[in-house]
């Protein structure tokens, strides 16, 4: 008589949309035939339904082996007590430094005593922009090193007419949730601010050099090189005007756009490549502030459920996960960067300056948010403050005043949460 499988239960954010399922499941096919005794059950669920849907499994404690996390959740659950602490099992494969220490630090919150996930992928900011639209101004890519030259490089190509159409110099995010956040981070943490004080227990972003980080953001919006307009777009929508329909000349976005939009566009050795894609697009480090340089490092964790009945074969199942020979595979098929960096180091490894900004960014660069408890509720006070600074630009009733007033009001309302 043969022996029973163990079913593993898998959650997993749509990383690849329809096909995510599809894709997850030919991806764990070398996994199981080396793991015969086991069966893997994956379900997909979206961005937006995921954390209601992981909450109310927390709490009916039926939840899956395995959860996908994003970087920023995993603290809150490892709090919940959601999260296996999984310490001893990182000590005795020691593999803590085969990955990027921006990708690790939301695996090991300094406020929590303990590892309660791995990092699977890593998504990373990077300013993309049209090289025909800097060239037909006279305009390299130095000129969008700075905040200075960023700055003045706006206000050079607003308004310029390609092909026919007149152009804005950026797209920036204007829906009400977390990209909001990821688009002001870089110009907090590139002025010497940061959302919370080192030891997490008061709110910083209203402070001066995280005010004057977010001003100067809001500024570019306000003085027109970024239009709101009526439509609120998605970060996918976004890309597609500045991709596809050419509406504008800069664009900060997430790395796995190269995938999506730039297929081969890490083969392309030189500036005297001839191809479509070398002509018009390239990709930069974000502007360097007062303070330096930095750009937000976002992703996904994957971590074992605390009420799981097969610990030991879900932390096999994530070792194959991190493995170099997956991390490759499933990060070309899904568009994102590994988070191991031999695998990144091979996936990239012909030295051209488009690597490199990626390679720079995730090593030298890269942030994550501050590892608290409640930075979930946190960041949707600040996501709802960013928002409404947003309506009052669209209204013309922006002023550094009602900015200033408004950060400091979301800074009560985060300094009482953190008082609880």
């Amino acid at each position: 008589m043969s022996k029973q499988k163990t079913t593993l239960k898998i959650w997993v954010m749509n990383n690849r949309g329809y096909n995510t399922p599809q894709i997850t499941q030919t991806e764990i096919k070398d996994f199981l035939n080396t793991h015969p005794d086991l069966d893997v059950e994956i379900s997909v669920f979206s961005w937006s339904q995921a954390w209601q849907r992981i909450i109310s499994a927390i709490k009916s404690k039926e939840t899956p082996d395995i959860f996908q996390t994003g970087t920023g959740w995993t603290v809150t659950l490892s709090t919940l007590n959601a999260l296996m602490d999984i310490t001893d099992r990182v000590k005795k494969a020691k593999i803590k430094e085969k990955f990027f220490p921006a990708s690790w630090s939301s695996c090991e919150p300094k406020s929590l005593k303990g590892v309660y996930a791995i990092p699977w992928f890593v998504d990373i900011r990077i300013l993309y922009y049209r090289k025909d639209v800097l060239k037909k101004k006279g305009l390299s890519e130095l000129c969008l090193s700075t905040w200075e030259s960023f700055e003045k490089t706006c206000g050079q190509i607003n308004g310029i007419e390609l092909e026919g159409k007149q152009i804005t110099a950026l797209r920036v995010p204007v829906l009400k949730d977390q990209g909001l956040v990821h688009g002001v981070a870089p110009w907090i943490w590139s002025n010497g601010g940061d959302f919370l004080s080192h030891d997490g227990k008061q709110a910083t972003f209203h402070k001066r050099e995280a005010f004057e980080g977010i001003r100067f953001y809001f500024d570019l919006i306000q003085k027109g090189y970024a239009p709101i307009t009526g439509r609120p777009y998605t970060s996918g929508m976004l890309a597609d005007e500045f991709f596809m329909n050419k509406s504008c000349g800069l664009f900060f976005e997430g790395s796995w756009a190269t995938s999506v939009y730039l297929p081969g566009f890490f083969d392309i050795s030189s500036a005297t490549d001839k191809s479509e894609t070398a002509e018009k697009f390239g990709i930069a480090l974000l502007p360097s502030g007062p303070a330096g340089r930095s750009t937000f490092c976002g992703g996904s964790n994957l971590a074992i459920s605390n009420f799981s009945n097969h610990p030991d074969e879900a932390w096999e199942l994530i070792k194959f996960f991190y493995s170099v020979e997956s991390q490759l595979r499933y990060c070309k098929t899904i568009g994102m960067l590994p988070s191991v960096v031999q695998a990144l180091d091979l996936l990239l490894k012909k030295d051209t300056p488009q690597s490199r900004v990626l390679k720079d960014s995730c090593q030298k660069f890269g942030r994550d948010y501050p590892q608290v408890p409640l930075w979930a509720s946190i960041e949707m006070i600040i996501v709802e403050e960013l928002f409404n600074v947003l309506q009052l630009i669209k209204a013309k009733q922006y002023t550094e005043a009602r900015l200033a007033e408004g950060l400091n009001k979301a800074a009560g309302r985060v300094n009482y949460l953190l008082s609880l």
